[in-house]
């Protein structure tokens, strides 16, 4: 709990560049962002090593968990029948209190109705990792 409660989980692991893991935590009124770095990117495995606080504005951090738990959209995972190597695979997690949580997978190509979720979780990839985050 000396890091607070964790209320948003990103994770992007591309092909042919470095994979990423961000975590917004609340503690208090406080808002966090800690990154972690990668070992082993197997899913439902993935491991990650270590938890850094990483500077960042916490209004900012509240308004990107604000803005995805506003969100209303249909859960429907992608049905299209198509496979691949390559690409880009993202998770976003959001967790409330009382084991509360939601999951949500893409690669690649995503469910065209998760594309407001998709442009909330790419708006905080490149905030997440522009020099001094955002702040």
């Amino acid at each position: 709990m000396g890091s607070g409660t964790a209320r948003i989980q990103l994770i992007h692991l591309p092909s042919f560049s470095n994979p990423v893991f961000w975590e917004v935590c609340q503690l208090g009124v406080q808002w966090l962002l800690y990154s972690s770095k990668v070992v082993d990117p197997g899913w439902p495995t993935l491991r990650v090593q270590g938890y850094e606080p990483v500077p960042f504005d916490g209004k900012r951090l509240r308004s990107f968990f604000d803005r995805l738990t506003s969100l209303s959209l249909p859960v429907a995972p992608d049905l299209s029948n198509r496979a691949g190597v390559d690409g880009a695979s993202t998770q976003l997690a959001l967790f409330g209190d009382l084991h509360s949580r939601v999951r949500f997978e893409w690669w690649s190509e995503y469910p065209p109705a998760w594309q407001p979720l998709v442009e909330i979780a790419n708006e905080m990839l490149q905030a997440f990792a522009a020099p001094a985050s955002g702040e």
